[in-house]
């Protein structure tokens, strides 16, 4: 799988579908939110956050992707919707990738818009 591939799978929530792209090493810096490192980490909040896209009703969407040799940029949004909520967020998440197309590391800045 090419690198834009794989970063958009992740940038759209498919999250189970990646996982043999993380680096073993692995850093994902959620911006004022909180840095995770290690595979393990990283494996364990996909996790959680793929049982929250369960319960909830989700729609993903990129509006750019820019691609250089190592790095993917995603700039998308999200809306988040259950009974009683309904959360937009503005997302840009930036890949790092080694050699083998493997995720090194992940910046993701996610801004909730009212």
């Amino acid at each position: 799988m090419q690198k834009i591939e794989i970063a958009q799978l992740f940038s759209l929530g498919q999250l189970q579908d990646i996982d043999q792209y993380f680096a073993t090493d692995i850093q994902w810096d959620i911006i004022g939110e909180q840095k995770l490192h290690g595979i393990g980490e990283v494996f364990k909040y996909c996790q959680n956050i793929f049982k929250y896209f369960k319960s909830v009703e989700c729609v993903f969407s990129i509006n750019n992707t820019y691609e250089t040799s190592n790095t993917v940029i995603i700039d998308g949004f999200a809306i988040f919707r259950s009974d009683d909520a309904k959360n937009h967020i503005a997302a840009c998440d930036i890949y790092s990738f080694n050699q083998k197309n493997k995720i090194t590391s992940i910046k993701s800045y996610c801004i909730p818009i009212k």
